[in-house]
Parts: structure tokens; sequence; C-alpha cells
């Protein structure tokens, strides 16, 4: 070995390089799935809260005629879909302790019930009758998520 070899870093042939790079992407990948089902149930938990809080106060600017049924309609159609896609999130979730389950079940459960008031509360747009209800439920809904976020915590 010459002195100029001992200067020069080492170099890796092509498929050096590219077993280099999949060991990358194979540790950031294993450090992506270590997040715990308790912090995916906690981003879930908070989509939906962001999702109900919106459809909430798109019924209150509705109400104070302050926005169209049209709009109102395309807001709560969005929020039923922020909402199906975090109660997706939560059926592939498998707690592995019982506090796990506890939180899944209990954000399960805030999700499930700010589901049924936005949907509830289209089908009221629809029919035209029955807002101040279904904005009443959706608030329910919302203090229901707030405080299970509250309980679980931020995800991290």
């Amino acid at each position: 070995m010459t002195a100029e070899d001992r200067r020069t870093p080492a170099r890796l042939d092509p498929c050096g390089r590219l077993v280099a790079r999949c060991l990358v992407v194979l540790v950031v990948l294993m450090t992506a799935a270590c997040a715990s089902p308790t912090q995916d149930a906690s981003l879930a938990a908070h989509d939906g809260l962001a999702a109900t809080a919106t459809a909430r106060e798109a019924l209150d600017q509705h109400e104070r005629g302050r926005s169209t049924t049209p709009v109102l309609e395309v807001t709560l159609e969005a929020a039923a879909t922020e909402l199906s896609g975090a109660m997706s999130t939560t059926a592939t979730l498998t707690p592995e302790t019982e506090g796990q389950r506890s939180d899944l079940d209990q954000v399960r459960s805030a999700l499930s019930e700010a589901s049924d008031a936005v949907t509830d509360a289209r089908s009221s747009v629809a029919a035209g009758t029955g807002l101040r209800l279904a904005r009443e439920d959706v608030a329910a809904a919302e203090r229901s998520l707030r405080d299970v976020v509250d309980q679980i915590g931020p995800p991290r």
C-alpha cells in the first residue's frame, strides 16, 4: 500500500454502494416501524379532532348565515373522509399492552362517535332540517375527541 492509497478514502464498488444504500433504507424503515400503537392512535385522534372541529365550525358559520349550503356540504364531506381515514388507521393497529389497548379503544370509540355525528350532519344538510341538533352532536363528538387527545397526549 502506497502513501497515496492511505490518504485516499476507500471507495465502494457499485455493488457495495447498493448494499450500503439498502442498509440505510432498512434502518430508516425499522425506525419508522417502531412507533407504538398509542402514538399512531394519538395521531389518528388528532386528525379526527381537526376534522370534527372543522365540521363544527362550518355548521356554526352556516347557522350564522356566513356560509352557503354547498360550502357546508363540501366541508362535511371532507371531514367524513378524514374521519374515515383516521378510523382505518386505528383498525390496523395491534396494541401490545393493556394500556395501549385501553387508549386504542377510547380513540376508536371517540372517532366512531365523531363519524356518526358528521354523517348525521350531512344527512341533515341534505334534508334541510335538524342542523341545530346536528351541530350539537358534532360539538359533543369534538369534546369527546378532545378529552381522549388530552388523556393520551400528543403524537411523538
